[in-house]
């Protein structure tokens, strides 16, 4: 299974074969962490036991808890292509924002998954669908340790196995898997990144283990009691009294007996016959396995706890931060949202998933401000725009835009250079019957997609919302407040191609028109029993396609050319 290394499966025949009771080596050597080459010793390292490792838990934690804290937003791209919007009405939005399945939320989802790409080097969650595959209901993480994957024909298969018995529970297929892979050779699975720094832990793990000891004992190192020369006890009882007595003396007896008074009689002295942590240089030791391990996760030192220690990312804690975000979260990020976007939506969808990195910023306020001062005043943000980022209202006349008056061109010179005067737009040749009935059916297909798109959509929102009869008219009054919008973008540029080349076309008027008619329809279909309802949307809506296509498309007549 996934984190278990290649080589443990790489066997064949009989003699492969691995139990409880005959377990195999190779098996053997992954479960303990061990190399199998008779070098290894210490604590057994795996991906359950390396989170034992204060550094590789505090590395883990951090970058996961840090990116699932990010907003995880979806966006519409605009029709013509230039920009995005928040693709607040669709279903997929509240499940990557907030919450994944009933379980679990959007950020404690999204962790899970990035601590087992950090610890086992793959992440997998399973993608539950509606009936039509077209929209993802929940992401359920699995565990890492229960996923194997295969090759079959062109794609993968990932198998899916029962912890109390071992055996194969589901298979699924790479549709509905969210397979995020570390690094890896072969571009399907990642390497695990506790397997592959086993020794680096191994030693981290021993010297916490030697500083317990260390620890338990007062910090005092073993050593002997010698008397002046001639000095003997009478008797062996006489001794193993005196040793029983000190033994006592240094142990913790539950009554603190580590911290009575020692009394060596008869001119006995203490003799220190050990090393103590300091001239072992076991502190050093112990900085240097967890410098290992900040360098393996690239996690500035600082950020686990390691303040003396600088780095080559930047002389300021500003600047470290900074290469964190960077050279670390960045790379972890971008595999993310690469891989939700092809399984979630397909290549070429108008809907897209992004980290909002802005929440990063979000603690520090002054930072945050001076960088929106900067945009509103070059002209990347407008006022309503920063409000929203503040989580703020939008107050009116907020959405125009600003730029600095002093701005100009000027020549290599320094002198002011006049903006070039616009070019006059050239007249439109004149076309012919046939050039003009080509166009004119060009750009009636191209209203029909749009308008049919519009239609998909609310069609598919709709049934969705009338499994909830109690809060259909809600839905309603809410969804259609925004859609209106969305059918603008859609239609908007085909109509202003139909009039700059026929004239007189279709109004402007037509997305209230097209959100009233849905409206209407939808409140008809609304006015039966609360368990009929689905029905009814179903039967309303599954007339759209046929019915309203076509008489868009009717609006669409050659006017004055």
């Amino acid at each position: 299974m996934t984190g278990i290394p290649r080589e443990v499966f790489d066997r064949s025949g009989p003699a492969a074969l691995s139990t409880p009771a005959n377990p195999e080596r190779g098996f053997v050597n992954w479960a303990t962490g061990r190399s199998g080459l008779g070098s290894d010793v210490g604590p057994a390292v795996n991906e359950h036991t390396a989170l034992r490792y204060t550094v590789v838990y505090a590395c883990v934690s951090l970058i996961a808890s840090t990116i699932a804290s990010l907003p995880l937003i979806t966006y519409r791209r605009r029709a013509n292509g230039k920009g995005k919007d928040r693709a607040t009405d669709a279903p997929v939005y509240h499940l990557l924002h907030d919450e994944f399945n009933p379980r679990m939320t959007s950020p404690v989802a999204r962790e899970t998954g990035l601590a087992h790409l950090l610890t086992w080097g793959n992440s997998y969650a399973q993608v539950v669908w509606n009936k039509s595959r077209s929209t993802a209901l929940e992401v359920n993480p699995l565990s890492p340790d229960l996923v194997g994957v295969r090759a079959q024909g062109k794609g993968l298969k990932y198998d899916v196995y029962d912890r109390e018995t071992a055996k194969v529970k589901v298979t699924l297929d790479a549709a509905d898997v969210l397979h995020v892979p570390g690094l890896g050779f072969d571009g399907l699975i990642g390497y695990s990144p506790v397997w592959m720094a086993r020794a680096a832990i191994r030693s981290g793990m021993t010297g916490d283990q030697e500083a317990e000891r260390f620890t338990s004992r007062g910090f005092r190192p073993p050593g002997a009691i010698s008397f002046r020369q001639g000095v003997r006890f009478k008797t062996e009882a006489d001794a193993r009294e005196f040793r029983s007595r000190f033994q006592t003396i240094h142990s913790d007896d539950g009554e603190g007996g580590f911290r009575q008074v020692v009394i060596l009689e008869d001119g006995a002295t203490w003799q220190d016959i050990g090393v103590d942590p300091e001239s072992a240089q076991f502190l050093e030791s112990r900085q240097f396995d967890a410098l290992r391990i900040c360098g393996i996760y690239r996690v500035p030192p600082h950020m686990v706890g390691y303040v003396e220690k600088v780095t080559s990312w930047g002389t300021g804690l500003e600047e470290q931060v900074a290469g964190f975000v960077k050279f670390t979260l960045l790379s972890w990020i971008t595999r993310v949202e690469k891989e939700y976007n092809r399984k979630l939506f397909g290549p070429g969808a108008d809907l897209h998933c992004e980290h909002l990195l802005a929440g990063l910023e979000r603690a520090d306020i002054v930072k945050r401000t001076a960088a929106m001062v900067q945009q509103l005043q070059h002209g990347l943000l407008n006022p309503n725009e920063g409000r929203e980022l503040e989580n703020r209202n939008p107050y009116p006349g907020g959405d125009v835009f600003f730029y600095p008056l002093n701005f100009g061109r000027v020549d290599e010179d320094g002198n002011d250079v006049a903006p070039p005067a616009p070019e006059p737009a050239p007249p439109a040749p004149a076309r012919g019957p046939e050039e003009s009935a080509a166009l004119a059916a060009a750009l009636r297909k191209g209203w029909a997609k749009a308008v049919g798109v519009c239609l998909r959509r609310e069609a598919e929102d709709a049934r969705a919302a009338a499994r909830k009869p109690a809060a259909f008219l809600a839905w309603m009054d809410s969804y259609y407040a925004r859609h209106e919008d969305m059918v603008a973008d859609r239609v908007g540029p085909i109509a202003e191609a139909w009039q700059a080349a026929f004239g007189p076309g279709p109004e402007s008027s037509y997305p209230a028109r097209h959100v009233e008619r849905s409206r209407a329809d939808l409140l008809a279909a609304a006015e039966v029993k609360a368990d009929e309802l689905a029905a009814a949307v179903d039967r309303v809506t599954g007339r759209w396609q046929a019915e309203r296509v076509a008489e868009a498309v009717g609006e669409l007549e050659p006017g004055g050319r």
